[in-house]
């Protein structure tokens, strides 16, 4: 039996930061982690 499991890595909200000239979102350098709803199953 084959199993797959589909889960949705984000960036942490805690770490982002918005770039003051261009107002997007810095991702560099930000860790990953399971999304909160992937989380719950």
């Amino acid at each position: 039996m084959n199993i797959i499991v589909c889960a949705k890595d984000v960036v942490d909200a805690s770490e982002m930061k918005i770039d003051s000239t261009t107002n997007k979102p810095i991702l560099e350098g930000i860790s990953k982690k399971i999304s909160d709803i992937d989380k719950r199953y």
